[in-house]
């Protein structure tokens, strides 16, 4: 006669919990695509858990349980990407000169209507935190103009803006 294996229920729902956190943390854990897709389909995760245990209540040898299974889907839209060029504008963001940006003078109507009523651009010679990185920078409530050198910038920051035209 087979000998049956009592597992307490407490260890069925750690086993059961253990599987849904590994799962989430293993699909949250993948590297998001910053380019838009191509494909029409969405990126999904899935995982599955299925355990049986038996149940025993004092002293009696219970039924097995059935299976349980515990699905958890997690869809993930990359957000869509839209190139920023020289003919839009350059909008609020970070821009690394001569891969993002070209060098060159461009111009913004002034502050964006939704925001605080101020522009302000700042070019950086790296991308430290402190201060000492800024080569200049400007906060204006009207047009805005920056010139873009060819060196000693690496960056530069737009916040609060209408997009910078190339002018």
């Amino acid at each position: 006669m087979k000998k049956q294996v009592s597992i307490p229920l407490w260890v069925l729902l750690i086993a059961v919990i253990g599987a849904l956190v590994f799962g989430a943390a293993a699909g949250a854990s993948g590297k998001k695509n910053d380019t838009a897709s191509t494909s029409s389909s969405q990126p999904t995760a899935t995982v599955t858990a299925t355990t049986t245990a038996t149940v025993t209540k004092a002293g009696n040898v219970a039924q097995a349980a059935a299976p349980v299974t515990v699905t958890m889907t997690k869809t993930e839209t990359p957000a869509p990407t839209t190139p920023t060029t020289a003919a839009s504008g350059f909008s609020d963001g970070t821009y690394i000169v001569g891969t993002d940006i070209k060098p060159g003078t461009y111009k913004s109507p002034g502050p964006a209507p939704d925001g605080i009523g101020l522009c302000y651009w700042e070019e950086d010679k790296n991308t430290t935190d402190a201060l000492s990185k800024i080569v200049d920078n400007n906060n204006s409530k009207g047009q805005s103009v920056i010139n873009i050198p060819a060196s000693g910038v690496y960056s530069v920051t737009f916040t609060g803006c209408q997009p910078f035209v190339k002018s």
